[in-house]
């Protein structure tokens, strides 16, 4: 199974660093960079990488293409709540992470795998019919516009990691929300007890492990 390995750089607030990568003291914004290398060690040229804040509504992507040494970088982030993802042609990863004002973001070492596929439960009501489900990170979202009791819905090839799920009603208002950890290669299921009534939003998560045993669904407490 090819394999791309995701290894981020360590951001030191050292003069060294300011001279090499720069810090958010300077800006009072971050930077996030990294380096992707291939599983043969090589460096892994031209992926696609993507940062995008973490949030339901519409938001602007910053995209990069690692450069021929397999490194990125992304400038002037402001904190928050991000989504960084890397767009491979048959390998993803995806990391919700949360910036501080001024200080640069050290990732742990990720990988990048094969994509994996979620099925989404739900046990529609009157008032979910009228709502629409959505990904974060996808442009289209679902009607759950459905006669039926019980519904499941498909959504394959999503990037390895945590993904964020949620049910808009009318008005935008957010009806329930849920995370689940997709796992690389694998079918995993968003049960519909895992659906919650409150809208507290994406929350930062872990690196993900491709050894997980699935007992850990991803979600934040």
């Amino acid at each position: 199974m090819t394999r791309w390995i995701f290894l981020s750089l360590f951001l030191l607030t050292s003069c060294e660093s300011d001279r090499s990568a720069g810090t958010g003291s300077q800006t009072g914004n971050s930077v996030v960079a990294g380096r992707i290398l291939r599983a043969d060690s090589l460096p892994a040229a031209n992926v696609e990488i993507t940062l995008a804040p973490a949030s339901w509504g519409k938001t602007i992507v910053r995209t990069r293409h690692t450069d021929s040494l397999g490194r990125y970088r992304f400038d002037a982030v402001d904190a928050g709540l991000w989504r960084l993802e890397t767009r491979g042609e048959k390998t993803a990863m995806v990391r919700t992470l949360r910036l501080q004002a001024g200080r640069d973001s050290t990732l742990p070492t990720l990988l990048a795998l094969p994509r994996g596929k979620v099925v989404v439960e739900i046990h529609l009501d009157d008032t979910l019919r009228t709502g629409w489900l959505k990904v974060m990170g996808m442009s289209d979202s679902v009607s759950l516009a459905n006669p039926a009791r019980e519904i499941f819905l498909s959504f394959a090839n999503l990037a390895p990691g945590v993904q964020w799920f949620t049910i808009v009603g009318p008005g935008g208002r957010h009806l329930r929300e849920a995370s689940l950890l997709a796992r690389s290669g694998q079918v995993d299921t968003l049960l519909d007890a895992k659906w919650k009534r409150e809208s507290a939003g994406p929350a930062a998560d872990g690196a993900y492990d491709p050894d997980d045993d699935g007992d850990d669904d991803g979600e934040e407490d």
